[in-house]
């Protein structure tokens, strides 16, 4: 009886506590699945993703554009996942592959299907944020001697 009753508080101890939304002050539930985990507010819709950013919830009011949106993320995702399989699968050594109507060129994507021109974009932004907190440490040292 005794152990079942350590287990059980076990179990308690284990849970995650929940967080409180940031705008509304309720507590969020857990979405998504495998890598794509985040927190979801129940009333406001705000989101908190898994690598700590906060998206909140542009369409608040408008119903149409909120399911414009999802159906782009969708389609971009969808894109995301063939050129991923086209450029793994060896069977077939293609360069151009025709999708809803779009031809895309698997030589400007990287094998995850991310541009590699926005991969290159991104990683200059985080090269120059470095940069200029580099530079802000640097300032408060000298102000501060």
């Amino acid at each position: 009886m005794q152990e079942r009753i350590k287990k059980l508080r076990d179990l308690r101890r284990k849970q995650r506590k929940k967080p409180n939304c940031p705008e509304c002050n309720t507590p969020m539930k857990r979405k998504g699945r495998g890598k794509f985990r985040y927190w979801k507010c129940p009333l406001c819709k705000t989101k908190i993703l898994w690598d700590g950013s906060i998206r909140p919830n542009i369409f608040k009011d408008d119903k149409l554009a909120h399911d414009a949106q999802a159906k782009l993320e969708r389609r971009e995702l969808s894109k995301r996942k063939f050129i991923k399989w086209a450029k793994k699968n060896k069977y077939y050594p293609l360069r151009f592959i025709e999708w809803a109507g779009e031809i895309i060129d698997l030589e400007q994507y990287d094998k995850d299907g991310i541009l590699l021109k926005e991969k290159e974009k991104l990683k200059k932004e985080k090269e120059s944020l470095k940069k200029k907190k580099k530079k802000t440490k640097k300032k408060r040292k000298k102000n501060v001697s």
